[in-house]
């Protein structure tokens, strides 16, 4: 395929195909789509094919094509921890469901630990731009720079994170509310319990 213009069905094709499976490197590699052509795609792709490419509206909308859930759990901060996240498409469809064990961690690593599992998902799917949830204000907060980092247990989480973050096109982190993140927080006490905790 040339490396300028793209075909109209091979758009077509190539949309379909990230639609359906949320894996861009995936979507390039069966339709023959470069990286530069997928990137002009996915600015284009909204307006020229409505319906076709999954929407996300998160609070301010930056085109992200995943939603990432994630809440870490402690029992005894510091005791028997846990990370669970929930990843949604556009269309809020779940579709992964993650869990991990921690071993004995506080609630604050808990929850970092759950936001790298969840990067690292959404890196590994292919997904050029993420917006997240958490109950962890502090976390958040620290994300945004708008607290700063002083425990040295979360140091090295932090800049893990960030370095992650900065692997994506565009993303946003979100603070809500403990009733909307309950299937996150589930997830995260099932790694607790499957542990035998």
């Amino acid at each position: 395929m040339a490396r300028g213009h793209v075909k109209d069905d091979a758009v077509h094709l190539f949309l379909r195909e990230l639609s359906e499976n949320l894996d861009l490197e995936r979507a390039m590699k069966r339709t023959g789509v470069t990286k530069p052509q997928a990137r002009e795609l996915l600015k284009k792709a909204a307006a020229a094919f409505p319906g076709t490419v999954p929407s996300c509206t998160p609070s301010g909308g930056n085109g992200a094509l995943l939603h990432l859930y994630t809440d870490g759990a402690s029992r005894g901060n510091p005791g028997r921890a846990g990370a669970g996240v929930v990843i949604k498409n556009g269309q809020g469809i779940t579709v992964k469901r993650l869990v991990k064990y921690l071993g004995v961690a506080t609630n604050n690593v808990a929850e970092y630990e759950a936001l790298l599992l969840a990067l690292e998902k959404a890196r590994e799917m292919g997904s050029p731009r993420i917006a997240i949830f958490a109950d962890s204000e502090l976390m958040v907060k620290q994300i945004r720079g708008e607290y700063g980092v002083k425990n040295r247990n979360l140091i090295p989480l932090y800049r893990k994170a960030s370095t992650l973050l900065r692997g994506f096109e565009g993303y946003e982190i979100n603070h809500i509310v403990r009733s909307k993140n309950s299937e996150a927080d589930e997830l995260a006490n099932q790694a607790i319990d499957g542990a035998g905790g």
